[in-house]
């Protein structure tokens, strides 16, 4: 169900663009946020850093990333203007290639066809450690595929990037790659906008991908398409927990709106039946009753709309993928709905039951919650293995107000 949704959910008019590159002294990673303007790009950041984990700062958890690997365990080759399909294309250049441990890209420059490979156990790691750090990662390309879209904007022969430099005698024909471990500063003009080499790549895989431009073939379809279901799962999942708050402060306020007619009906009724004592007291006491509920009905929509979906929005944004929320619940009951007697609410309180299937994310979770600024305290009321797999808890958030 989530695959068919995910056909139709927006992902958003700002997307990053991540090359992992390698040269003598290391890897370095070049990181280009775009939005997206009709069918048009505006570049709003670009980022250079020596490690992964020093992306988090950066990067908006939210948004999708197209991840691009060149380091030096990416092997690519040329076919010429082959015309062979794409596996036999890929034995031809690798022969005996193992397609359990290796991912290929076969990507079209000017005339020319090139493969790339990588081991799996490579792309697999990176993916972890961006995972790790609650990277969005929308899609992962090889080698310099991303440049597809690009070369028919830039004039110039030599297009020197990160670690590479390509080389083509003339506009669309012969094609030459080669590494470079010289950090050249060019600037090139696409179409009136401006890009430094170093972000070339970077930004090249996010047109090819947003602008469904360039042409490519890949083993990673799958990987891709997992990759693409979970990130629109995440806001499609976002977008349901909206509609369900609207939804619900909007019941809430048409009961409160039938509620506070019936109580005047009732102080009508009052009036006219003055002349009998006891139905007066009787009265009396319901309307005791009336505006005792109606102060914590009060009470309880005291905290403005959009204090509510901070805090829900919040929870969304920090649960892991590990962990799935079966139940949220803002100002819970103290104690079961009995009739005729007040209900009493956790005024400062949001109670979560749901299931986990890792411990460690559990744990890290319910710290990040801790350190959240309007969070006072995090408690955890139950923790109960259901089987290997999954465990089943109860929280209760305890809000700064």
């Amino acid at each position: 169900m989530v695959d068919t949704l995910s056909k139709y959910t927006p992902i958003g008019h700002h997307f990053y663009g991540l090359e992992i590159c390698q040269f003598n002294n290391g890897q370095k990673l070049y990181l280009v946020k775009i939005k997206k303007k009709k069918k048009e790009l505006e570049i709003v950041e670009q980022l250079e850093f020596e490690d992964v984990e020093k992306l988090a700062k950066s990067i908006e958890p939210s948004t999708p990333l197209f991840l691009t690997v060149n380091t030096r365990d990416v092997i690519t080759k040329s076919a010429g203007d082959s015309k062979l399909e794409d596996k036999a294309l890929a034995n031809s250049l690798f022969p005996n290639m193992d397609y359990n441990l290796l991912f290929y890209e076969i990507y079209t420059l000017g005339n020319e066809r090139f493969v790339s490979i990588i081991r799996k156990n490579i792309v697999f790691d990176f993916l972890e450690r961006l995972n790790d750090l609650k990277v969005s990662i929308f899609s992962v390309s090889l080698g310099l595929s991303g440049l597809q879209t690009l070369l028919n904007y830039i004039d110039e022969k030599e297009i020197i990037g990160t670690s590479y430099k390509l080389t083509r005698e003339s506009l669309g024909n012969s094609i030459t790659i080669s590494t470079t471990n010289e950090e050249e500063e060019r600037v090139y003009s696409l179409n009136g906008l401006q890009v430094q080499n170093k972000y070339l790549l970077a930004f090249g895989t996010i047109a090819s991908n947003i602008l469904l431009t360039g042409n490519k073939n890949s083993s990673m379809s799958e990987l891709n398409r997992g990759l693409e279901i979970e990130v629109k799962g995440k806001k499609l999942l976002n977008l349901l927990t909206w509609s369900s708050l609207i939804f619900f402060l909007s019941v809430l306020m048409v009961n409160f709106l039938f509620f506070d007619h019936y109580r005047g009906s009732i102080q009508n009724l009052a009036n006219e039946q003055a002349v009998n004592a006891k139905s007066l007291e009787s009265i009396a006491q319901l309307n005791e009753r009336v505006e005792s509920k109606e102060k914590r009905l009060e009470k309880a929509l005291s905290t403005s709309n959009s204090k509510v979906s901070y805090y829900l929005d919040e929870l969304g944004r920090t649960v892991p993928g590990s962990i799935t929320l079966e139940t949220v619940i803002y100002q819970p009951l103290l104690k079961p709905k009995k009739d005729l007697k007040p209900m009493a609410y956790a005024m400062d309180e949001i109670k979560i039951i749901g299931l986990t299937g890792s411990g460690i994310d559990f744990s890290d979770w319910v710290t990040k919650l801790d350190n959240l600024g309007w969070v006072n305290k995090v408690k955890t009321l139950e923790y109960d293995y259901q089987n290997k797999k999954t465990s089943l808890f109860e929280l209760r958030v305890y809000i700064n107000d």
